[in-house]
């Protein structure tokens, strides 16, 4: 189990560090240690981290797969948590391919998840990416009500990397319906906000 362990957080390392192949081969000898043990949470928790490093290096397939595999794994340990986590990232890679109905359906999944346990963080999260997701298929009402919902969330929990995708989203939005006042207006709140964050 303690091997596992640190065969996972080398492997989380290597994610940070964007280097996709070595962050697999740690997950996936965690991953085999794991299902000598039959432990279904953890290797849930591995397979995430190597659907993540696919993701990285933009296998997309492989990345579904593990995410898959992972919301398979949770789904016999009711852990809704990881599922939530699991349906993020795979509307990520389906807007990403342009599927943008597949993307906003599995962020809605997401949402309903965490809207149950009032996780803010995380619907902080599932709302602006709704959001974006409508602003791609140009639904400009249900993109600006949906982003300003997570910027909420974002400002209440205190993520400020959240309201600032927020305010990034909305300047975007409001550029495209030629509203250049409001544009203006969250373009310097994201500006100001990201100086912030960088320094």
């Amino acid at each position: 189990f303690g091997q596992s362990i640190c065969y996972q957080n080398i492997g989380l390392i290597h994610n940070s560090l964007e280097n996709g192949e070595r962050a697999r081969k740690n997950f996936i000898k965690a991953l085999e240690l794991r299902e000598e043990i039959n432990d279904t949470t953890g290797m849930a928790d591995c397979s995430i981290g190597i659907g993540l490093s696919f993701q990285s290096d933009e296998k997309l397939d492989s990345a579904l797969f593990y995410f898959n595999y992972a919301i398979e794994l949770s789904v016999v340990v009711n852990d809704l948590i990881t599922q939530s986590y699991c349906y993020t990232n795979m509307g990520h890679i389906y807007r990403t391919r342009g599927d943008i109905k597949m993307g906003l359906d599995l962020y809605f999944k997401s949402y309903e998840i965490n809207k149950e346990f009032g996780n803010k963080i995380n619907l902080a999260a599932d709302l602006i990416s709704i959001g974006q997701a409508y602003l791609d298929m140009d639904e400009y009402l249900m993109a600006e009500k949906y982003t300003n919902e997570g910027l909420e969330y974002a400002i209440e929990s205190g993520k400020r990397e959240y309201e600032k995708n927020a305010y990034i989203t909305l300047y975007v939005l409001f550029k495209e319906t030629e509203n250049y006042k409001k544009a203006l207006e969250y373009y310097e709140l994201f500006s100001e906000l990201n100086n912030e964050l960088f320094n």
